[in-house]
C-alpha cells in the first residue's frame, strides 16, 4: 500500500501528483518508472532469428563451405603456438576468482581482468569462434 500523495509547497499546477509523474496537456500520463509491466519483459522476443549483421561470415555448416582465408589460417596457427599459455592464464584467472589480488585491484578492475582472461582463453582453445 502506497502512502497518500502529499501536495508540494512549490505551487506549480501539477504539484498535487507524485514527484515522478509528470503530465502536460499535450502528452498522455506516463507509467511510473521502476515498476514492471504486467507482461514480464518489456520487449517481446524477436519472432525471426536475427540475421547476420556487420559483415560477419557464416560459421561452418551455415550457408555453404567457404575455404579459410590466409588470415584465418595465420590466426589459427598463432593460437596453436599460444596454447602453452592457457595453463598460466587459467591459474591467474583462478587467483582472481579466489581473491588473491583483492589488495592490488579494485573490484571493477578484477571483473574486467576476469572477463578478458576468459575471452582470451576461449579464443586460444577454439580459434574458429574468435
Amino acid at each position: 500500500m502506497e502512502p497518500p500523495a502529499r501536495p508540494c509547497s512549490c505551487g506549480s499546477p501539477g504539484s498535487d501528483t507524485e514527484p515522478g509523474a509528470r503530465s502536460s496537456p499535450r502528452s498522455p500520463p506516463r507509467p511510473e518508472r521502476g515498476r514492471k509491466r504486467p507482461g514480464g519483459l518489456e520487449r517481446a522476443p524477436p519472432e525471426s532469428p536475427p540475421s547476420p549483421r556487420g559483415g560477419k561470415r557464416p560459421r561452418k555448416g551455415e550457408g555453404g563451405d567457404v575455404p579459410p582465408s590466409d588470415g584465418d589460417r595465420l590466426f589459427a596457427q598463432k593460437c596453436r603456438e599460444l596454447r602453452g599459455f592457457i595453463r598460466p592464464l587459467s591459474e591467474l584467472l583462478e587467483g582472481l576468482r579466489r581473491g588473491r589480488y583483492d589488495r592490488g585491484l579494485s573490484s571493477f578492475q578484477q571483473s574486467v581482468a576476469m572477463d578478458r582472461l576468459q575471452r582470451i582463453i576461449g579464443v586460444l582453445q577454439k580459434p574458429e569462434m574468435g
